[in-house]
């Protein structure tokens, strides 16, 4: 059995979660192709080494360059998961992502998850993000996923619908039954698409309380602040 165990200090999100898992072995051309294949036009995805604070690791950057980014529903996004060329697994799990995320936005808004038009979350490079991070996932062969206790951030961020309190209503809901830290930091740790992610992954692939296994590989996902 392959564990991906997650230790999180500084948050969680798509990109960092991408960033690690290619920093573990995931093929960055390999996924490349593999996104080609999604029904999108106007995105590059931009991989680099970095060194923060004397440590080095893996940061990943969808770099957009179409400038006309439509607000999708649930609809639209199953319509592009399930064309695109992708494992049977890897579908499962970005689907089953995105329909976590509406029913978090959903709550929030009080409307059914169907008439959630994702905004930030639904932006082409969440969508990389999500489908990139589950075909890595396939590609390390991992069976089983833990993570640690994630920290969350205080105070306020300015979001599509106004000022929204850290972390965002629907990251709070998706991060229910998780373990969470609280620290001062007025910034968002956690995003949406991270917890989403993170969340699938530790329902439908859950690894055994106190396993004990042997460290393969490690590797470390950067986002964009130190």
């Amino acid at each position: 059995m392959r564990i991906l165990r997650l230790d999180s200090i500084g948050g969680a999100s798509g990109d960092m979660l991408l960033g690690a898992l290619i920093g573990l072995g995931a093929d960055p051309d390999r996924l490349r192709d593999v996104l080609g294949s999604l029904e999108m036009e106007g995105f590059r995805l931009a991989v680099s080494s970095v060194t923060r604070t004397g440590q080095t690791g893996v940061q990943v950057e969808v770099a957009v360059t179409d400038t006309h980014h439509p607000h999708r529903g649930l609809k639209e996004i199953r319509a592009i998961i399930g064309a695109a060329e992708l494992e049977d697994r890897t579908r499962e799990l970005a689907l089953a992502t995105y329909e976590r995320l509406a029913e978090a936005e959903a709550a929030v808004h009080g409307v059914a998850p169907e008439e959630v038009h994702f905004h930030e979350v639904g932006a082409m490079d969440a969508i990389v993000d999500i489908v990139g991070a589950c075909v890595c996932l396939d590609m390390l062969r991992i069976d089983a996923v833990q993570c640690s206790p994630l920290p969350v951030g205080t105070g306020s961020v300015e979001a599509a619908h106004g000022v929204l309190p850290l972390p965002v209503p629907a990251t709070a809901l998706l991060l229910k039954d998780h373990p969470v830290v609280t620290t001062a930091l007025p910034f968002e740790l956690v995003t949406p698409t991270g917890a989403a992610l993170i969340a699938t992954w530790l329902a439908g692939l859950p690894a055994a309380a106190g396993q004990v296994g042997i460290v393969q590989s490690c590797s470390m996902g950067f986002g964009r602040r130190d």
